[in-house]
């Protein structure tokens, strides 16, 4: 009796066992089949799907963005600065010449959504202030092609001054720059000067396009007014007022101790009332200069200048992580007088609204 029941115990355990093995047989011919199906499906999907085309716009051809071919760069210092309709936008921006995957309308149309600003008024003057700087880069690079290139200008130093806020924090400082050497790159320089000061990184973009921008209107400067060389070696232009931004021949690889401090960088944490000082001085002293360039005869034979833009620029941001702290610049503090409302990506929008 008690060996037929541990007989029938074996014979129930084989089965049991069989039936587990046929169950996991199974399982694995069914999950192959779902993978092999699953990877068939993902390589169809590879070869027949077609590539994403992005439409600019309708008077712009279709361009797909994954088949864009390598080419070269050329960063254009943009700076924007326009007050329409009770606002007021303050941008900086680096803009690739050769670069066809945007726009300027597009950039004018995302802009103005990111910081709601009326579309209608704000987007073509976006896109007329973009074009014509865009166009005085080409003008100027053809007048630097034809001179010889930067080589043209070797030996010849420029005096390039900071003078940058973001936000709370205040950059000044003053460097020398060589017009003639086209492989000074402002943007490595941007790069090192903020790692090694500690500064935040908003001030790379703001430094490379204060240098770019600067540089650019001298070598334009020069090759428009002329210039002659004396014994020393030293560059004197035909037009006076250009001479303090041009450095004297050097005499020696050491500098004068007594320039030190002229060469040495000055930041400052202020407050939001004295941010709001350093941006009312900054309008009255474009609206000077405005007036003196309307007021300047142009020199026979010789086109206009736009010494606005020779004349070193004050970039002041306020990137949207200090909107708690500025609140007297938001219009959120009342006052008798008229408040700026400030909101910006990397610079300043803001909208005035009389109390």
């Amino acid at each position: 009796m008690q060996g037929d029941f541990d007989r029938h115990r074996t014979v129930l355990a084989r089965l049991h066992e069989k039936s587990q093995q046929e169950r996991e047989s199974n399982f694995i011919r069914i999950r192959r089949q779902q993978l092999g199906s699953m990877e068939a499906r993902i390589a169809h999907t590879r070869k027949e799907r077609p590539p994403i085309l992005v439409t600019k716009n309708e008077r712009r051809p279709t361009v797909a963005l994954g088949w864009v071919p390598r080419q070269r760069t050329e960063p254009v210092p943009i700076r924007l600065d326009l007050e329409m309709d009770g606002y007021k936008l303050r941008d900086t921006l680096l803009w690739d010449l050769h670069d066809e995957s945007l726009a300027a309308e597009d950039f004018a149309e995302f802009t103005c959504r990111d910081f709601d600003l009326p579309l209608s008024t704000f987007s073509p003057a976006i896109v007329k202030s973009i074009q014509q700087q865009l166009q005085e880069h080409r003008e100027a690079a053809n007048m630097l092609r034809n001179a010889g290139g930067p080589a043209s200008l070797a030996g010849v130093r420029a005096l390039v001054k900071l003078d940058i806020t973001i936000g709370l924090l205040q950059l000044t400082d003053q460097i020398e720059w060589d017009l003639g050497e086209s492989k000074n790159s402002p943007a490595d320089f941007a790069v090192d000067y903020v790692r090694e000061l500690a500064l935040p990184v908003e001030f790379i973009t703001a430094i490379t396009n204060d240098i770019m921008e600067q540089v650019a209107h001298i070598r334009r400067a020069l090759l428009l007014v002329g210039y002659s060389k004396d014994s020393n070696g030293t560059v004197r232009p035909h037009d006076p007022e250009l001479q303090p931004l041009i450095l004297p021949a050097l005499k020696g690889t050491r500098r004068d101790p007594n320039t030190l401090n002229d060469f040495t960088p000055i930041i400052l944490e202020l407050d939001p009332v004295e941010v709001e000082k350093i941006e009312q001085s900054r309008d009255r002293e474009a609206r000077r200069k405005r007036r003196q360039t309307r007021g300047r005869r142009p020199v026979e034979g010789i086109s206009m200048v736009n010494w606005t833009h020779i004349s070193p620029p004050k970039t002041i941001l306020t990137p949207l992580s200090y909107r708690g702290s500025l609140h007297r610049m938001l219009g959120r503090i009342e006052d008798d007088e008229t408040t700026d409302s400030t909101t910006t990506r990397t610079t300043t929008r803001s909208r005035r609204s009389k109390k």
